[in-house]
């Protein structure tokens, strides 16, 4: 059974399919962000996908930054809130605070089943910083470390991100249910 990723972004696929064992195939989709939380926003890109693709595997995910003194804002808006540029959301954590969590919702569909998996990141908001990356890996420094993720080169980022904790999430569903073997291709 092959198994796709389906996104707009080819840079998340090639994250993904650098941590799993198994083959996992790019299909460019674009989804319309609504209003509602990370798990209602997957699995409705899993339930529009099945329409199309019933009988395939299929993994989707969407990523929050949640700034603690803006209530969990942007969340899932995140491209809207770069949008303001680095400086304003510079000024922006200087007033409010600079904690922050990034949160990824990665889903599986498999047969008639919809499974999440959660990869959380706490962190601060610092000034841009870092070339390996864009959007908020420049402003966002994990708690655990000194460099935002943009600083790390993406052998290390894939591991520390928060989509990379959902990928380790998903391997070992894979593995106590005993179905890795499914997305192996012959």
């Amino acid at each position: 059974m092959k198994l796709f990723y389906f996104s707009s972004n080819v840079n998340k696929y090639n994250e993904i399919k650098e941590l799993l064992p198994f083959p996992v195939h790019f299909q460019k989709a674009r989804f319309i962000k609504q209003q509602q939380t990370l798990d209602e926003t997957v699995l409705k890109k899993l339930k529009q996908l099945q329409n199309l693709y019933y009988h395939q595997a299929m993994l989707v995910d969407s990523t929050s930054l949640e700034i603690a003194g803006l209530h969990g804002l942007p969340g899932p808006y995140i491209d809207a809130f770069l949008s303001l540029g680095y400086d304003n959301i510079e000024e922006i954590v200087k007033k409010v605070g600079r904690r922050a969590k990034v949160k990824n919702v990665l889903g599986l569909a498999l047969f008639d089943e919809f499974i999440l998996f959660d990869g959380v990141c706490d962190g601060t908001i610092v000034e841009t910083r870092g070339e390996y990356s864009s959007g908020f890996d420049k402003i966002f420094m994990l708690d655990r470390d000194c460099y935002t993720l943009a600083e790390h080169v993406f052998k290390e980022r894939k591991v520390i991100s928060p989509r990379g904790h959902s990928v380790f999430y998903l391997l070992k569903y894979c593995e106590k249910n005993k179905i890795t073997h499914l997305f192996q291709e012959d």
